[in-house]
């Protein structure tokens, strides 16, 4: 059943609505631009600042995060919890209830626009590039603990007439109404990085989804045989003992059933049976000592099932302490398969997995993994609860494969002899986890961190920790798309305190995790017209195993998708060529057919050295940016940004680092491409990026990544994770942060803010010098000058006024310059009287915002002799240029052109220019710079030419230079520009992993 309810509208209430609405339109123009850029921040005064997590009209900041921008820079999507005063085309406005909604704001005419349900949980919304479409999250609590997750995509203007979320011209689709290719799919319970992906063309959404054995669309209850009231389950283990009320079950004693019911809780479909046989499984293949009834269901689709244990089955004498077995539920519900650890105790003691793991002669498993591996898992404190139906038990929930963690449970209050048995060998093992994670665990427990191992004695004191890995296993090769149900996903193990001198053990707890497979899917827009048709679901996230050619379903998070839906990037976990819990970066492209390639490694060869994830794309998917961490993780080693061309794999920049190339001393994350590509945004605890007394804590950080020095500070961050969002070419930055950066801002909440990057303006050469010009000529001499942008931010050209005699030809005014480019422009001076004449090339620029102003100059000099004796022409001093004030033609031909061959010089080395468009027959003077080699040369009869120019062994490399064509006369007739190689760079040094 839909989240989204249509609601007919009588004509005046319509009528109403749009007047209303166009008076808000009215009223509201242009709102945004009269924020204050007044900010607490010192470092940001000024720096075009504006709050977008307001109400129409800028009312007061109410709360706000997760936000995006589109390409355009015009529509900001975010959530809040508020009831920001807000047009409603789908859904009226509610108070606040505790609920996300995802509100769009126009920040042209200040409108913000409500567009979803805030009856229900909304988050981590994605906007098209021209803000039509709005992709995001939606949860719906649903019964205890138990959520429905689905994507809803809006269309803002069905009718694509241009004008966004007029009343009956939304549409919102929720792909829960959708076909789903996979039964298994269930957009949900994802770790980290939940949210959809919408492409900049709006064709296609990218999602984290779930192939989960556990369907959060059952409720279990579980009642002793003959009356008991139904316990609800609200792990995943029924514990026999628990429920019958028995402490341990003997070989002799006759069998015991409980009542097992599952009931349907899928919206809308509450008579419907979704279960089918109810079978018990054994994971080595053993007679279980399980067994079930019939199944019977009622007209309220609750289905019912007695569930038997034999105790002469299941505790022969002298056998094993516990029995271990699994009830499977099979059932076409969105999430799939389900299944249940079931448990009974018979005394004695627990009673190791058949499967042949045991533990070593210090009392602890061999947990498979390297100190320096373990040194790397994050530390979890365990909490015990206990219930009717599963006991005392630790809950351990949904756990992706390979985010393996070190369960920490501290020894106060047990008392006996620690023994340890498991229903599997490998996903949960008692272990010392080594000197890192017991450092990590004193600090969470503050407990003794001595590792606890087994058969020690305890007596209700604090007398160490025991330390559990958590490593739920991928899904073996053998297993394809298609039988996903074979998984045996849900584990468990027992920490029994036996009895010892001191009496009866007390504290034993059983444990029990989910292993989920977190995969990528992408549906595309099926509809010829308005609104978004979600297609059936495709999987993104394919590729292949170890010793199995064989192209198959991957564990994979966090997606990225390219302009037109084609390719996507996300981070994979189990590649064959890593350690089993190292993520890597990869690729994917969408053929012609339809279907996804199988993958390629971001970079590539993928070192042992590194883990890489948390990827971001271009619009044009050509690179991708993301995070690089050191494997081991050691002092003075972070992790850092990186971008890499996907037509280059192998070839890594760092971007995270200041403007002299020092890799950042702190860890980065959250990387963010603009669609171009130009510009990367990131957050970094570095403390080393910038000199910037403002920083402190996690930065929203600007940079160009083709250009080092061109960084810059946007903002505090809320959390080292996410940097949010980038405007086409990185002029504008989008992101929550909790620091008020406006005096306005005084809700003392995480809002919203948008700042504009600044840009960085240079000129070079800082000195033009004409050198000595004879008085006699009357032919003015044009020599180049290059404007050149650092970014991260663009500049715009204002203004270019020399002093007199010098004119400069404008064509460089006006333009902007795009953050890694230049622009290049000729200062001309005819001679005339004799003498020595110098000034200043003044050159004034601004943000591309207008917020801040930006200034260059360059020095003119020039020395014009006396003319010689005898009559001649006198020739009046050039008025000064301006703006608005042509000089000299730039070029004798408009046609001409000039082409360096390398475009990347090297000094000391040859270097092929070819000409055309040039006044077939003329001489032309090819020259380096302003004073640099000369080469004659003489353009054919199809006006071309190919010149060769020495490049001066002083050029200093990692500039721009420039060269010139000029004829006889020396009039400038074309001129280029182009980079002299840069110097080599020191990558970073980091030790591989031993």
């Amino acid at each position: 059943m839909s989240l989204w309810r249509s609601r007919r509208k009588r004509r005046p209430v319509l009528l109403s609505l749009l007047v209303a609405w166009a008076v808000a339109m009215a009223a509201y123009a242009g709102a945004v631009t009269l924020l204050s850029p007044e900010a607490a921040d010192p470092a940001l005064s000024g720096a075009g600042v504006q709050v977008q997590s307001t109400g129409t009209g800028g009312a007061s900041a109410e709360g706000g995060q997760n936000p995006a921008i589109s390409a355009d820079g015009r529509q900001v999507v975010f959530q809040s919890k508020a009831d920001l005063p807000s047009l409603t085309p789908l859904h009226a406005r509610a108070a606040a209830s505790g609920t996300w909604r995802v509100y769009a704001r126009d920040r042209v005419n200040g409108i913000t626009t409500l567009l979803s349900d805030p009856a229900v949980n909304s988050t981590a919304p994605s906007v098209s590039a021209d803000g039509r479409r709005v992709a995001y999250r939606v949860t719906t609590r649903l019964l205890q603990g138990l959520n429905r997750a689905t994507t809803v995509v809006v269309d803002r203007d069905v009718s694509a007439g241009g004008t966004l979320d007029r009343t009956g011209n939304v549409k919102a689709s929720d792909f829960a109404d959708a076909a789903p290719e996979l039964a298994e799919s269930f957009p949900g319970l994802c770790g980290q990085d939940c949210g959809p992906r919408i492409s900049a063309d709006g064709s296609t959404v990218v999602y984290p989804s779930l192939t989960s054995p556990v369907s959060t669309d059952f409720v279990v209850t579980v009642a002793k045989d003959g009356g008991s009231i139904p316990t609800q389950l609200n792990t995943n283990l029924i514990d026999l003992n628990a429920v019958t009320g028995t402490a341990v079950y003997a070989h002799s004693d006759v069998p015991v059933s409980v009542i097992v019911a599952t009931r349907s809780v899928v919206p809308g479909q509450t008579t419907a049976d979704f279960t089918d046989r109810l079978t018990v499984q054994n994971p080595y293949g053993e007679a279980s000592a399980f067994s079930v009834g019939p199944k019977t269901c009622d007209a309220f689709g609750t289905c019912r099932t007695t569930l038997t244990f034999d105790p002469a089955q299941g505790c022969p004498s002298g056998g094993p302490g516990q029995r271990w077995d699994r009830l499977v539920i099979d059932g076409p519900t969105s999430s799939g398969h389900s299944s249940i650890v079931l448990k009974a105790d018979c005394g004695s003691q627990a009673g190791r997995a058949a499967c042949g793991s045991q533990p070593g002669s210090d009392g602890f498993y061999d947990p498979g993994l390297s100190a320096a591996d373990l040194a790397r898992l994050p530390v979890q404190l365990g909490t015990q609860q206990t219930s009717a139906v599963s006991g005392t038990y630790i809950n351990l929930g949904s756990q992706s494969a390979g985010h393996a963690f070190i369960l920490a449970v501290p020894t106060r209050n047990l008392r006996g002899t620690v023994d340890f048995g498991t229903l599997d060998c490998q996903p949960i093992q008692l272990v010392d986890p080594g000197a890192t994670a017991r450092a990590a665990a004193a600090k969470l427990t503050g407990a003794d961190s001595t590792a606890v191992p087994l058969n020690t004695q305890l007596d209700g004191t604090d007398r160490g920790t025991l330390y559990f890995l958590v490593n739920p296993p991928f899904v073996p090769p053998s297993v394809r798309d298609s039988d996903l149900s074979e998984q045996e996903p849900v584990f468990a193990a027992q920490l029994r305190m036996d009895a010892d001198e001191h009496g009866a053990g007390q504290g034993s707890f059983a444990l029990s995790v989910v292993s989920v497979r977190q995969i990528i899917e992408a549906r595309r827009d099926t509809s010829s017209t308005g609104g978004f048709t979600p297609g059936p679901a495709e999987l993104v996230s394919r590729g292949t195993y170890a010793g199995d050619n064989a192209t198959e379903l991957v564990d994979a998070a966090q997606p990225s998708v390219s302009a037109d839906g084609r390719t996507v990037a996300y981070t994979r976990y189990g590649h064959p060529d890593a350690a089993l819990d190292q993520p890597a970066v990869v690729t994917t492209t969408r053929g012609s057919t339809g279907t996804w390639s199988g993958g390629g490694l971001v970079p590539s060869p993928l070192s042992a050295a590194y883990d890489t994830d948390s990827p971001s794309l271009s619009a044009d998917g050509s690179s991708v940016a993301y995070v690089r961490r050191p494997v081991p993780a050691a002092s003075g080693q972070s992790a850092q940004i990186a971008v890499t061309s996907l037509k280059a794999r192998s070839s890594v920049t760092t971007v995270s680092t200041n403007a002299e190339g020092t890799p950042g001393d702190g860890d980065s994350s959250g990387p963010v491409l603009s669609p171009d590509g130009r510009v990367v945004a990131f957050v970094s605890t570095a403390g080393n990026l910038t000199d910037d007394p403002g920083a402190s804590g996690p930065q929203l950080y600007s940079r160009t990544v083709s250009d080092q020095r061109g960084i810059a500070r946007i903002g505090p961050a809320d959390v080292a994770g996410s940097a949010a969002g980038l405007s086409e070419n990185g002029a504008l930055a989008v992101f929550a942060t909790a620091q008020s950066l406006l005096a306005s801002d005084t809700n003392g909440q995480s809002d919203v803010y948008v700042r504009e990057a600044p840009g960085q303006l240079t000129v070079k050469p800082s000195t033009v010098d004409f050198g000595t010009l004879p008085g006699s000529s009357t032919t003015p001499l044009g020599l180049p000058v290059t404007l050149s942008n650092a970014g991260p931010g663009p500049v715009v050209v204002t203004s270019a006024v020399p002093a007199a005699p010098f004119t400069y030809d404008a064509s460089c005014v006006g333009q902007t310059i795009q953050a890694g480019e230049s622009c290049t422009s000729a200062v001309s001076l005819t001679p005339g009287t004799s003498g020595t004449y110098t000034g200043v090339l003044r050159i004034e620029a601004t943000t591309a915002g207008g917020d801040t102003a930006l200034s260059a100059q360059v020095a003119l000099k020039a020395q014009v002799t006396a003319a010689p004796a005898g009559p001649s022409t006198p020739v009046s001093p050039q008025p000064s240029a301006s703006a608005s004030t042509s000089g000299p033609p730039r070029v004798s031909n408009a046609l001409a052109v000039l082409t360096p061959i390398p475009t990347v010089a090297r000094p000391g080395r040859v270097l092929t220019v070819t000409g055309k468009g040039f006044l077939p027959g003329i001489h032309v003077n090819l020259t380096w710079g302003s004073f640099g080699p000369v080469d004659p040369v003489v353009v054919g009869a199809d006006g071309t030419f190919t010149g060769y120019i020495d490049v001066p062994t002083s050029q200093e490399t990692g500039e721009r230079a420039a060269i010139t064509a000029a004829d006889g006369r020396g009039t400038l007739l074309a001129y280029t520009d182009l980079l002299v190689e840069l110097p080599p760079m020191q990558p970073p040094s980091f030790k591989n992993r031993s």
